[in-house]
């Protein structure tokens, strides 16, 4: 049973994965079911629950003898929840990682709390709001979130802590932190990993060396930082035409097609993105594009994972761990109430992949494209 429970789970999680990554479009029909079970691995049964859930969700709607569509964005997570009876209830604000949300929920499960999930966009201010409203409506004893990366970034986190505020709650951020405001916050060093992958490079011999990030949050903000600190104590000028800052939300072949012009114009010989999907997945479908080969003519990094046809050098945040502090913070405050502010930083990992080449002196110009 337990053994079942966990599929259950984790084909779930990866269904929400690939709707929130765009796999499955609002609107669009699944596969039939024997289908989606044979590449999901799993029973027809097992599938069913799955589907039942997300169903429940508001993630996907079905038409009687017709098909099980993906439902429109704005429904995502807007099922009611009907808790137990006595039992005691976090509520999740989900934009943030699987493996943080999955070792959040693990550490409230054993803490004794129970979790109540709505899911969201890092870029949806009305939806975040919403789901604040409804959690605490749902009876929930505190709220694990996350700040959001909107063109008005600091004024939306402004608005969504008032709204946290209000409810009365004690909550906990993770994964970014709103500017210009305190709050218990459990996050990545952005600023030291930022400050870790571009020395990395710069060892290497590399001079001019790409940054692509996005254009808005403190995750953004912070690992730019860093960058710029590594250059600043190497005696490199920082290049502005070097750094490609593009919107959360920029299509993924218009994203392929910005970084491509970027890369033949600003020709650097290194290149680091502030994540691994979709950044760094579009960046490395950008340099083959250009005719720039990894790691002959473009060493690459990466915060986080990306698939690619060699072993990535990328920085590896501890998200399993945020997502357990965090729930271990919260718990904390639920439990016990302090009006203390806490802000738990963790480092990040370096992890060497074949994807970066060293320069000597007289290489450390830029490639030029086939």
């Amino acid at each position: 049973m337990v053994q079942a429970a966990r599929k259950h789970d984790a084909i779930y999680r990866r269904f929400l994965a690939r709707l929130h990554r765009g796999d499955w479009q609002p609107g669009d029909r699944l596969p039939g079911g024997r289908e989606l079970a044979r590449e999901a691995g799993c029973t027809p049964v097992t599938l069913e629950r799955v589907l039942h859930d997300l169903v429940d969700g508001g993630f996907l709607r079905r038409v009687e003898r017709v098909g099980t569509f993906v439902a429109p964005r704005d429904a995502w997570g807007a099922a009611e929840i009907s808790p137990r009876p006595g039992r005691r209830l976090a509520g999740i604000l989900a934009v943030f990682m699987e493996d943080a949300l999955h070792a959040a929920e693990a550490e409230l499960n054993r803490r004794g709390w129970g979790a109540v999930v709505r899911y969201g966009r890092a870029d949806d201010l009305p939806a975040a709001l919403q789901a604040i409203e409804d959690l605490a409506a749902q009876g929930v004893a505190g709220i694990i979130w996350s700040p959001l990366s909107t063109p008005d970034h600091r004024g939306d986190n402004h608005r969504l802590v008032d709204a946290i505020l209000r409810t009365g709650l004690p909550a906990v951020a993770v994964d970014r932190y709103p500017e210009d405001v305190e709050v218990n916050c459990v996050v990545s060093d952005n600023i030291q990993g930022g400050y870790l992958l571009t020395r990395h490079l710069l060892a290497r011999g590399h001079r001019r060396i790409g940054l692509v990030r996005h254009l808005h949050g403190s995750t953004a903000v912070d690992r730019h930082a860093g960058y710029r600190r590594a250059l600043d104590e190497a005696g490199v000028a920082p290049d502005p035409a070097l750094v490609l800052s593009v919107p959360h939300d920029m299509p993924s072949r218009e994203l392929v097609q910005r970084l491509r012009a970027w890369l033949t114009t600003a020709r650097p010989t290194a290149v680091w993105c502030i994540t691994g999907d979709p950044l760094g997945a579009a960046t490395l479908a950008a340099a083959q594009a250009a005719g720039l080969r990894v790691p002959a003519d473009l060493s690459f990094a990466t915060f986080d994972d990306v698939m690619a046809p060699c072993a990535v050098t990328r920085m590896i945040q501890p998200l399993a761990e945020i997502g357990r502090r965090a729930a271990h913070l919260l718990c904390d405050e639920m439990e016990q109430p302090t009006d203390e502010v806490r802000r738990v930083v963790l480092r990040c990992t370096l992890v060497e992949g074949a994807s970066c080449r060293p320069l000597s002196r007289g290489q450390a110009e830029a490639p030029a494209p086939a």
